[in-house]
């Protein structure tokens, strides 16, 4: 054993120090982007690993300024290209390095910061060899990526000698820079151009800027202000020369990184790129020249007067305004009846009826035109046109008109000759004025004829200043009538001087009212209907309607309808009316129409309106009752139609009831039946659909009436329940109580019952348990239709329970109390054991004294008792079971074999043969206890 024991322990011993060696713990990790595990120290570094729930964040880089200025362990390796393997990089080769614990640190501080461009990273420091290393093992990886010629060696590759754990870390690194992508520094602007804004040039446009750190103005132009705020750059100046000229800013952008992630991958080249280091960071940057466009333009304004005409007589002046300021704009002029935008002269005459003006920048509100000054005999234009200068000149016609007279028009009903009529209005008609002999006397800026209009809340209106000419008077048409009335036909003339002075010409205009007239059909519904339903109506004669103004309330007409239900009113003036229905003998038991409103807005237009009555209606409510206990039925299984007096069924809206469909009723919860809308005084029939569970359906319709006066109308239809009845029997026919039954579903579960007056119920809280009574009779009613089991369970006293103890049962839709499902089942009475007979004892021998001495006799023998016979028993008939089938048949009920039929032997001879056997058994027995009782030496046994 010992011999045994000692290779072992020494195997144990070697295992023990190989463990030990490979498993020593160095110092934690404390970079980010790393595990918090330990690292191991040996020369396998497979446990170095990343924590991949938390990504290392390495900045996106941008194109170096100065390729020239190198970038730590980045600069291509003298020997180009890259081999298709690490070894070999280092002198000492890559085992000397993938077990260096400095190697480790250097690589912590690369996966941590980044490819750095110094070599202290919080106190971790690593010499170029290493970080070199692996970065370039990432550079290989990262060829090979991009498919470079020189990258013949596969992504998963591994060096000899198990150095996994640091190519894992190098493809670590190979994912990051995998992922990197440039993003160049940019700087952009709109498209944008000068606009006049407060009496100087001013543009804005908005500034784009992607990857930047801050953007700036680099240079602007003098005489311009710029401002650079919120991504919005904003330009202004007074030199209207930048509208014809080109004006350059200069924007600029820079980005400064930390020197963290000094290597990046470029999108357009698989070059691996060096950044400018300035003072620790870098710093990138990008720039765009601004012009804002120059836009301006010209008008041309024509002075006009008669046919058209330039008003070349003497000059008119003008002013042009910035619409947003409210002020005029400076010109300088160019020569006569033509000036510039910009100076200082902001009243411009014109020269032959003609004024240009030029080099308009764009205004945000506009510009508008004023006339400050007629040519002579003129009225200067009223009101300040708006004008947009454009590039050919915009021209711009303003024509003159003459003074002399004002025209009024007043305006007066037709029929009245005062106010309106109705609801009509003289407000809103719309007249044309013009002079007799040329309408360009009359002539307004916008329309070569005067136009003016009745203000609201007035019967008159005035046209401004008119010049008559030579041959004074005006002509007048009506152009536009007010709100219900007709047009006036005819041009009107007025004449100056028939007002209060020569001043004026006054007009009075008369219009005629439009009337219409209202034409009502009465309608009622026809009784016997359903409410909603699409019954017929028919013409109410003798309605009376009372018609009153809308808006004055006062009764316009009364109308009567005749015996076609249709009445017409009298022509009514333009306007709106309230109809109201008056109560009468002939609507009667329907219910009155609201009042409605009738709008009479077209000359002599017939509106027609129909106004049905809906007949009263009372509710009607319909219920269930057992016709044999007379008390309600709440059970929702249950459904009916209503037939009308013709016997047709009424059809209700399903929308006024979630017991209605169509034409069928279906009963609440409570087993009740609403019908929706009520039904109409007249004689109706309630026809049953479906009776409640355990009830059977009314065949014949029940009638019911519905009379007016009554608040409600309440009808209950009785059912009578389905029945079942089982009789229990002796053979003889004698009915026997105390048998127990039990009934199932066709499920398998028990019914469960509730006895009163004699009578089972179903009751789900009940006893299952059924007992006949006195009379045999176990009845049974409001079982729902269906199939069942039946079963005896336990006989009547002194009687078998049948062989056949369980029988289906079925209950139809005619099992009622009337003719209920009647069951007849006869069990057969106990056989009674005859006694078995008891052997007579036998008789002890007489003792015989002891002689006195004399010859001994001879003793007689003992005579033997008599064997007595026991009695032969007879064997008892087997028992029989009859049931006495009901006159009609009964479903799911055992088949009466047919005549010529085989009965089989378990149901005939088995009985009678186990009988049998049973009996001669006994008597066996019997006899070997009786020939025993008589054999000699031994003791009869006494019987039981």
């Amino acid at each position: 054993m010992k011999e045994r024991f000692r290779p072992w322990t020494a195997q144990m011993a070697v295992i023990l120090a190989i463990v030990c060696l490979l498993w020593i713990p160095g110092a934690q990790v404390r970079a980010e982007g790393l595990s918090t595990g330990r690292v191991v120290t040996s020369r396998l570094i497979s446990r170095f690993t990343l924590v991949d729930s938390t990504p290392i964040v390495v900045p996106l880089m941008a194109l170096a300024s100065d390729p020239n200025v190198p970038a730590f362990c980045l600069t291509p390796h003298a020997v180009e290209p890259y081999p298709s393997s690490p070894v070999g990089y280092v002198g000492t080769g890559p085992e000397a390095l993938f077990g260096s614990e400095a190697f480790i640190r250097g690589v912590t501080a690369i996966v941590q910061h980044g490819y750095p461009s110094e070599a202290v990273f919080d106190g971790v420091t690593y010499s170029p060899e290493e970080a070199y290393y692996a970065t370039t093992v990432a550079i290989w990886w990262l060829h090979a990526e991009l498919g470079m010629p020189d990258a013949i060696t596969p992504i998963s590759g591994a060096v000899s000698n198990g150095h996994e754990g640091l190519f894992q870390v190098a493809r670590r690194l190979y994912e990051i820079g995998r992922t990197q992508l440039l993003k160049t520094v940019s700087v952009s602007a709109e498209p944008a151009h000068w606009i006049w804004r407060a009496g100087r040039l001013e543009c804005s446009t908005a500034v784009t800027q992607h990857h930047t750190d801050t953007v700036g103005i680099a240079s602007v132009p003098a005489k311009i202000q710029a401002t650079l705020a919120d991504g919005i750059l904003s330009l202004a100046t007074s030199d209207l020369t930048v509208l014809e000229r080109e004006v350059e800013v200069a924007l600029r952008g820079t980005s400064r990184f930390a020197n963290e992630n000094l290597y990046w991958l470029a999108p357009d080249s698989p070059a691996y790129q060096t950044v400018l280091a300035v003072g620790g960071a870098s710093l990138f940057s990008a720039a765009c020249q601004f012009v804002p466009e120059g836009r301006s333009g010209s008008l041309e304004i024509l002075k006009t007067g008669r046919e058209g005409l330039p008003v070349t007589g003497s000059p008119a002046v003008f002013q042009l305004i910035d619409a947003a300021a409210g002020t005029p704009c400076g010109f300088t002029a160019e020569a006569a009846g033509r000036f510039r935008f910009g100076g200082t002269m902001t009243d411009l005459p014109t020269e032959g009826g003609v004024l240009r003006l030029s080099g308009i920048p764009e205004s945000p509100g506009g510009w508008l035109l004023r006339e400050i000054a007629a040519p002579e005999g003129h009225l200067p234009a009223g009101e300040d046109i708006p004008v947009v200068p454009g590039d050919p000149a915009t021209p711009v016609e303003v024509s003159n008109q003459y003074e002399m007279v004002r025209v009024r028009i007043i305006k007066r009903d037709a029929q009245t000759g005062e106010s309106p009529q109705g609801d009509a209005v003289f407000e809103g008609a719309v007249f044309e004025v013009w002079h007799r002999d040329d309408p360009d006397f009359a002539s307004s800026p916008e329309d070569r004829r005067e136009r003016v209009e009745i203000p609201a809340g007035s019967d008159r209106v005035e046209t401004r200043l008119l010049r008559g000419g030579s041959a004074p008077g005006f002509f007048v048409r009506e152009i536009a009538p007010p709100a219900g009335y007709l047009p006036a036909p005819e041009t009107m003339e007025v004449l100056p001087g028939s007002g209060e002075d020569d001043m004026w010409a006054v007009l009075t205009v008369e219009n005629t009212v439009i009337r219409g007239q209202i034409v009502l059909e009465k309608r009622g519904e026809a009784p016997g209907g359903p409410a909603g339903g699409e019954g017929a109506t028919i013409p109410l004669p003798d309605v009376t309607f009372r018609i009153f103004s809308s808006s004055t309330g006062k009764i316009a007409d009364a109308i009567v309808t005749g015996a076609d239900g249709i009445a017409r009113s009298g022509w009514l003036p333009y306007g709106r009316y309230r109809v109201e229905e008056l109560p009468g003998e002939s609507n009667a038991g329907y219910l009155q129409a609201p009042p409605f409103e009738v709008e009479l807005c077209e000359p002599e237009a017939e509106v027609s309106v129909v106004v049905d009555n809906v007949a009263v209606r009372l509710p009607v409510e319909l219920g269930k009752g057992d016709a044999v206990t007379g008390e309600p039925v709440a059970d929702e299984g249950f459904s009916l139609v209503i037939l009308d007096a013709d016997g047709h069924v009424l059809r209700f809206p399903v929308a006024r009831s979630a017991g209605a469909s169509g034409e069928v009723l279906h009963a609440d919860s409570e087993g009740r039946v609403t019908v929706p809308g009520g039904l109409t005084m007249g004689s109706y029939y309630a026809r049953e659909l479906s009776a409640p569970a355990g009830y059977v359906r009314c065949e014949e319709p029940i009638p019911f009436e519905v009379v007016i006066g009554e608040e409600r109308i309440c009808l209950e239809i009785p059912n009578e329940p389905t029945a079942l009845e089982i009789l229990k029997t002796d053979p003889t026919g004698a009915p026997l109580s105390g048998a127990l039954f039990q009934l199932e579903y066709a499920t398998g579960e028990l019914c469960r019952f509730a006895q009163l007056d004699g009578v089972y119920r179903p009751d789900a809280g009940g006893d299952p348990v059924l007992r006949s009574g006195g009379d045999g009779m176990v009845r049974i009613h409001a079982l729902p239709v269906g199939d069942y089991r039946l079963t005896e369970t336990e006989a009547p006293a002194g009687y078998l329970l049948p062989q056949e103890a369980s029988i289906p049962v079925s209950i139809g839709i005619r099992s009622r109390v009337t003719a209920p499902a009647a069951i007849a089942w006869e069990n057969e009475p106990e056989p009674t054991p005859e006694p078995t007979p008891v052997p007579e004892p036998t008789p002890e021998p007489t003792p015989v004294p002891e002689p006195t001495p004399e010859p001994t006799p001879v003793p007689e023998p003992t005579p033997k008792p008599t064997p007595v016979p026991e009695p032969t028993l007879e064997p008892t008939p087997a028992p029989t079971t009859r049931i006495t089938l009901p006159t009609e048949p009964i479903p799911q009920a055992e088949p009466i074999p047919e005549a010529g039929e085989k009965i089989p032997f378990a149901r005939t001879w088995l009985p009678a043969a186990l009988w049998a056997a049973a009996l001669t058994a006994g008597l066996l027995t019997r006899a070997g206890r009786s020939i025993a009782a008589t054999r000699p030496g031994r003791r009869t046994r006494r019987p039981w």
